[in-house]
């Protein structure tokens, strides 16, 4: 604490300076994680180079929007593969909050999918947990040709969501199956979503959390918890995957190519996690391959480690970083070599091992969200003109990191219920950024987090026994607003709430119409709505900003005002007069949008 009074005491730029270095260090530490770690994080995702060939011969190719959630039936699988791309590859980059958000959403969507499909619905009273056990445990029992011929669901109609949460991450209390994984692994579906929820809400992986905030990713430092959640996450992509891999058969069967539909739904004999190693094998192959006539080929000696996605494809898609053109031009190259192997091509004259094919995956998949977002920025350079400036989207997540930073250091002054909830504004805030760079919906899903444990910070500072009454009986989001003062922002809490669940019949629009209205000084008639999400962000990071400094004045007065200072001399606005205009304008949209009711309710909120 000396260190940072003693910077912040010199200006608030020597702050700022100290804070960014911080988050530099992070980023360099990503290429330095134990092997372990890195390949638990992407042997989940061995199914998808089955999957890809597979939603091809449907039509969907990887030259696609990756975010894109809503068309034909093909749209929505093979959004749900990127989705499982976008889980791990927060994973990756120690963001367990961020992954563990979409890794749930994900199982909670293709879950439900597969009990309507199966003909089950949910019993009054019956807990998400059973549910899902009970779903899991009819699916286990039918046959391929059963999930593929006799399935019963709409494909144009993938709908699914559950809006509620039950506190707990424990084994279902009614008999069920687990699923049983081609290595052996065994999976426990409601024990796995009730354990994402528990990161999601700050009541599990402390730990790991504490590396990524304070101990930047330092991989001297991993704490051996952090194989739990790791499996987890991978867990739910698993179960995600089989389940988007049904529904892909069920497609393939429908579209006459039965061979292929019944291959497929042997999800048994998939490759869930990696094989074990050969290197004798290997070099075997290597020599004999370097023999051949294929003379064009670079050959590539076999390599003794382990391979995973490097930096290029992990940081976040800014014009300085991820989409600077070398970088892009990587993933590109990285595309084509893809494309090629499903070919017959060889490009290092043997046939890839697991983790080699896996992170080629990761690459092309990649490769689509780069060009999306330079799609999307060229677009916005269109529509902006002359005013269109890149370096202002560069400054613009200076006071993101600033905020996660700072909510970083904070964690590591303060102790229990306060330090547990600045770690996760961190990481929940830094995953909201890098998701919304991407145009994905879950960013807003992301920021849910951060707005609750924002409001945490605050009731447990200036009314701590109403705040451990909350702690005492798991509470609802709106509870620990109303405990912070914030209640006026149920309006916020509600629209990024939708996010958190996969919902395709609850429109995503009507909750993009929300956010867009809580924009202050905003014409409605001048694409308020393509701003929309990025308000939210902001706001929810002004009110995280308050949440910290809230935390710093009861350690550190001196890092409190110059950390003011900073941050007022940025983007945000954090006078106690702002903020009751935001509250009050909340209000205001809350108010219109519950009055009426259907077509009224929606020209309410809009206008």
């Amino acid at each position: 604490m000396k260190d940072y009074e003693r910077v912040a005491r010199s200006s608030p730029d020597r702050l700022a300076e100290a804070l960014i270095a911080r988050h530099n260090v992070r980023m360099t530490n990503l290429m330095r994680l134990p092997e372990a770690y890195r390949v638990m994080a992407i042997e989940a995702m061995g199914p998808i180079a089955i999957l890809d060939p597979s939603h091809h011969l449907l039509g969907m190719t990887l030259n696609r929007v990756p975010v894109e959630y809503t068309g034909e039936f093909p749209r929505d699988l093979a959004w749900g593969v990127d989705s499982q791309i976008a889980a791990v590859r927060l994973l990756l980059s120690g963001q367990i909050v961020g992954a563990a958000t979409i890794a749930r959403q994900q199982l909670e969507r293709w879950t439900i999918v597969l009990a309507r499909a199966a003909g089950l619905s949910r019993e009054e009273g019956e807990s998400i947990a059973n549910y899902f056990a009970r779903s899991w445990t009819a699916f286990d029992s039918f046959s391929p040709e059963s999930r593929v011929a006799d399935a019963q669901i709409d494909l144009q109609d993938l709908d699914a969501g559950i809006e509620e949460y039950e506190p707990g991450a424990d084994e279902p209390g009614s008999d069920h199956q687990h699923i049983v994984l081609s290595d052996g692994t065994e999976i426990c579906p409601g024990a796995v979503y009730g354990y994402l929820s528990e990161i999601m809400h700050a009541r599990e992986c402390h730990d790991v959390t504490s590396w990524e905030s304070e101990w930047l990713l330092d991989p001297r430092k991993m704490p051996t918890e952090s194989a739990l959640p790791i499996k987890a996450i991978a867990d739910a992509i698993s179960l995600s995957l089989i389940q988007i891999g049904m529904l892909t058969a069920v497609g393939l069967h429908r579209a006459g190519k039965h061979t292929e539909a019944y291959r497929l739904a042997n999800y048994k004999s998939w490759p869930h996690r990696f094989s074990e190693r050969d290197l004798a094998s290997e070099s075997r192959e290597w020599w004999a391959a370097s023999t051949s006539s294929d003379h064009g080929v670079e050959r590539a000696a076999v390599p003794t480690s382990g391979v995973s996605p490097t930096l290029v494809s992990l940081m976040p898609l800014t014009p300085t970083e991820g989409l600077r053109k070398r970088n892009v031009a990587y993933l590109e190259a990285r595309y084509w070599t893809y494309i090629g192997i499903r070919t017959g091509y060889r490009p290092a004259g043997r046939l890839y091992r697991d983790d080699e094919m896996v992170t080629l995956v990761f690459d092309a998949h990649r490769y689509s969200s780069a060009q999306f977002a330079r799609s999307a920025l060229d677009t916005e350079a269109a529509l902006l003109g002359d005013s269109f400036d890149l370096h202002t989207l560069d400054s613009r997540g200076s006071v993101y990191i600033v905020v996660s930073e700072l909510a970083a250091v904070a964690s590591i002054w303060t102790a229990g219920a306060v330090s547990a909830a600045l770690k996760l504004i961190s990481s929940s805030l830094r995953s909201a950024y890098w998701l919304w760079l991407e145009d994905d919906d879950r960013a807003m899903a992301c920021l849910r987090c951060t707005l609750e444990q924002a409001a945490r910070v605050v009731a447990t500072v200036e009314k701590p026994r109403k705040a451990e009454r909350l702690e005492n009986s798991p509470a609802p989001t709106s509870r620990w607003l109303e405990a912070a003062g914030w209640k006026r922002l149920n309006a916020l809490n509600q629209a990024i709430g939708e996010y958190a669940h996969a919902q395709k019949k609850v429109d995503p629009l009507a909750s993009r119409l929300l956010l867009s209205a809580l924009q202050m000084d905003v014409d409605p008639d001048k694409d308020a709505i393509m701003t929309a999400r990025g308000n939210a962000l902001d706001l929810v990071t002004e009110f995280a900003a308050r949440s910290v400094l809230t935390a710093l004045r009861t350690v550190s007065s001196t890092v409190a005002d110059t950390a003011l200072e900073l941050l007022e001399a940025g983007m945000l606005d954090l006078t106690q007069k702002h903020k009751e205009e935001v509250l009050n304008h909340s209000m205001k949209i809350r108010n219109a949008a519950s009055a009426p009711s259907g077509h009224e309710a929606s020209q309410s909120v809009t206008g």
